[in-house]
C-alpha cells in the first residue's frame, strides 16, 4: 500500500484544530448518523463513516454497517482504512476495485476490512485543515454516479457545518444558521407533518412551484406536487423511508409554467420521542443536465 505523507497527518497544527473540536472520542449523535444513513441509501454502499484521523488513529464519529470489533471500538489504526490518504491529500478519493488500485497493495484495510470499494470526501475545516473525511465503503467492486459524487459531495459538506456549528458554539463565535443553508441551497426542500401540512418550503422550491412565503404558510404537499408523485411519494416513499430512515429514487416533477422536470428526490422520516413518525423532510435536485450528457 501507498502510504500518506504522516508529516501532514502529524502536524501539530492540524492535530491541535482536530482535538480542540472535542469529537474525538465523544460517542455517536443522531444528526452525524442521518446523514451516514442517507449515504448509504443513496450509494447503495453498506457502510457509511464519519472519521476523524488523529496522529495514529481514526476515530468513528458517525457508522452505519460496521460489525464486530469495529463496529464496538469505533475506531481503527490509520492503516485500516483510505481516509489517512485523503486527509493527506485534501481531495475526494474513489477506488472502485483496491485489488487493481496502486494504494490497495498489500492493504490491510482489504485484508482485514475487505474493503474493495471506497469514496471518500475530505472534512476540511475554514481554517485549512483536513480534520477527516465522509465515506462509504462495500466489500464489491463499487460503480458510483455523478448523482452519487454529487450527493455525498452535498452530505460531506452537511457534516462540515454540524461540526463548525459545535465548534462555533463552543467557542462563542457566529455560525451559519442552518436556515440560511437551507433557503440557499439550489436543491428543493420541503417539510411536511404526516398529515402532509406543510411546516417549511425553501426558496428554491417556491420559486420552482411559484409559491409566495406567505402561501406557503398554508399549503398541502399535495396542492403543489401534481398526482402521481403525490401518491407515489406518500404511498412508496414514506413507507420505505419511516422503514430503512431514507429514499431515494427519480421523480418529474411539474415546474409552474407546466414543464415536467426530471430530479432525484431523497425522502428522510423523523420520528417523536415515543418513536412513531412525526414528519417527513424532501430533499429533490434537478438533473436535467445529467439527462441530457
Amino acid at each position: 500500500m501507498h502510504n500518506p505523507d504522516h508529516t501532514l497527518i502529524q502536524h501539530p497544527a492540524r492535530i491541535a484544530a482536530l482535538r480542540d473540536l472535542l469529537l474525538l472520542d465523544s460517542g455517536p449523535e443522531a444528526a452525524f448518523d442521518r446523514l451516514t444513513r442517507l449515504a448509504t441509501t443513496i450509494t447503495k454502499s453498506p457502510v457509511a463513516l464519519v472519521t476523524l484521523v488523529d496522529a495514529d488513529r481514526e476515530y468513528f464519529k458517525s457508522q452505519v454497517g460496521l460489525s464486530g470489533q469495529w463496529a464496538t471500538r469505533r475506531e481503527a489504526p490509520l492503516t485500516q482504512t483510505f481516509c489517512s490518504q485523503v486527509v493527506a491529500t485534501g481531495e475526494m478519493l474513489s477506488i472502485e476495485d483496491s485489488r487493481f488500485h496502486p494504494l490497495g497493495e498489500d492493504s490491510p484495510a482489504l485484508r482485514e476490512m475487505n474493503i474493495i470499494a471506497y469514496l471518500g470526501l475530505p472534512l476540511t475545516l475554514k481554517s485549512g485543515h483536513t480534520i477527516g473525511s465522509f465515506c462509504v465503503l462495500d466489500g464489491k467492486p463499487g460503480d458510483w454516479s455523478d448523482q452519487d459524487l454529487a450527493f455525498m459531495g452535498d452530505l460531506a459538506a452537511l457534516t462540515l457545518t454540524e461540526i463548525e456549528l459545535r465548534s462555533g458554539s463552543k467557542h462563542g463565535q457566529a455560525v451559519t444558521p442552518w436556515d440560511e443553508i437551507i433557503e440557499t441551497t439550489p436543491d428543493l426542500i420541503w417539510l411536511a407533518d404526516m398529515d402532509n401540512h406543510v411546516r417549511g418550503l425553501n426558496r428554491a422550491a417556491r420559486r420552482f412551484f411559484d409559491i409566495s412565503e406567505a402561501e406557503a404558510a398554508d399549503l398541502r404537499v399535495g396542492s403543489f406536487l401534481h398526482t402521481e408523485a403525490f401518491h407515489y411519494l406518500r404511498n412508496e416513499a414514506l413507507r420505505t423511508a419511516d422503514e430503512s430512515g431514507a429514499w431515494s429514487g427519480e421523480l418529474y416533477l411539474v415546474r409552474h409554467d407546466e414543464r415536467l422536470v426530471p430530479f432525484t428526490v431523497v425522502v428522510l422520516v423523523q420520528h417523536d420521542k415515543s418513536g412513531r413518525p412525526d414528519s417527513w423532510c424532501a430533499i429533490a435536485r434537478d438533473i436535467t443536465a445529467l439527462r441530457e450528457t
